[in-house]
């Protein structure tokens, strides 16, 4: 096994995003955990929409919201791929180190810009 070598660590400035789930059902609400779990085999979370008008309950594989980090420069918009359906809503990813932006409009249309 190699020793530990202190300069291959290399740093990166990021900023923290949010990233949350929007109730498919009402639109309105978003869906916050149940403090309550399911095991066998995969860990899941039931959820409920916090819209008081609205009754939508769902298991997903984490818990809502949840903190990711990204690169400093890249801006986020929209939401993304609904981890239980697979549906793709409008998303746009900006990244001005790679000079990309992509936009996705639905299950079909995908429009990179360069």
């Amino acid at each position: 096994m190699e020793k530990f070598n202190k300069d291959q660590e290399e740093y990166t400035n990021v900023k923290p995003i949010q990233v949350d789930y929007k109730c498919p059902k009402c639109g309105k609400g978003y869906l916050r955990p149940t403090n309550m779990t399911h095991g066998s085999p995969d860990v899941t979370y039931p959820h409920w929409c916090n819209n008081k008008d609205c009754d939508y309950k769902v298991i997903l594989p984490q818990r809502y919201p949840y903190i990711e980090f990204v690169p400093e420069d890249w801006e986020f918009s929209g939401t993304a791929i609904d981890p239980i359906s697979g549906d793709i809503n409008k998303f746009i990813v900006k990244n001005p180190k790679y000079a990309n932006e992509i936009t996705i409009t639905d299950k079909t249309k995908i429009k990179i810009k360069t």
